[in-house]
């Protein structure tokens, strides 16, 4: 506590501390001089005035902290060196000798016998993993320091026994190497079988969804929606609004969601009737002109 006292409180926090916010301040003051942010008629008293309020607050505090410090190391810490073995004394006598037995007595005398009655053996259905956790055998053993290293021959025993287990169970791991490298090419055979199908129905569908553009249906729409400007970005952005149309229709909701993202594509695919210029040109003057 004295060096605390001298070094911390006293040399540095407040000798120390005091300079270097003297310095850092008219360090800043300077800098802001130097890059034309305000004149030295401003920068250097608010400099001076930081510099003052931290040496209001950083000496007395440092005084008092070095004083208390000090004290504490050259009276407190003897006085409780003195009294701490007598403390200490009473505190075991009184616990250890006296209040420990004690309640150990009652509980085996009083308490323990009629809970026995009622008690009920613990078992890994009654853990919750809170009031109640199941350790393994070899983490109780470690907790009871009753796991030990083994010596040369056990290990060479253990060695020994191993080996056997490992020749008696060989034909087992190639069984199971043989289950599955079976396993495997049965899944890469269905996958295939899979992909062909799934490529098959995407073919016809976009061969459908060709035949489709030539309907008589869609080409009106396709038109309609041409000369008013909308464009396949209009129906997925109204998309929400298309599918709850289709709620009081009978149709299912996924049907509901895939038809208007097959909608915009064929018209973004849908080729565009060409537009003539000088046409364009006419109207626009007929517009500007109404």
């Amino acid at each position: 506590m004295i060096d605390f006292s001298w070094n911390k409180a006293f040399k540095m926090y407040t000798v120390e501390g005091s300079k270097k916010a003297w310095i850092n301040n008219w360090a800043k003051a300077g800098d802001t001089v130097d890059k034309r942010v305000i004149g030295w008629t401003m920068a250097y008293p608010w400099a001076i005035g930081r510099s003052a309020v931290d040496n209001v607050i950083r000496i007395p505090l440092g005084v008092i902290g070095t004083a208390g410090s000090f004290g504490i190391g050259a009276v407190g810490v003897p006085i409780w060196h003195a009294v701490e073995p007598g403390i200490s004394g009473t505190k075991n006598i009184a616990w250890d000798g006296v209040v420990a037995p004690g309640i150990g007595a009652i509980w085996n005398t009083v308490v323990a016998p009629p809970t026995a009655l009622v008690a009920q053996k613990p078992s890994p259905e009654r853990v919750d993993g809170f009031w109640v956790s199941m350790i393994s055998r070899d983490e109780a053993l470690a907790r009871r320091g009753l796991l030990r290293e083994l010596n040369p021959e056990e290990i060479m025993a253990t060695k020994a026994s191993l080996k056997v287990l490992e020749q008696e169970l060989a034909h087992e791991r190639e069984a199971n190497r043989n289950l599955q490298d079976e396993r495997r090419a049965a899944i890469e055979a269905v996958n295939e079988r899979f992909d062909a199908k799934a490529k098959v129905i995407k073919q016809a569908r976009t061969e459908k969804l060709s035949s489709l553009k030539q309907h008589p249906d869609v080409q009106a729409f396709t038109r309609q929606m041409n000369a008013n400007g909308i464009e396949a970005a209009h129906i997925r952005h109204n998309q929400r609004k298309i599918i709850k149309a289709f709620n009081q229709e009978d149709i299912s909701p996924v049907t509901a969601r895939q038809l208007p993202q097959t909608l915009s594509q064929m018209i973004e695919a849908a080729p565009r009737d060409k537009t003539d210029p000088l046409k364009e040109s006419m109207d626009v003057i007929e517009e500007a002109l109404q």
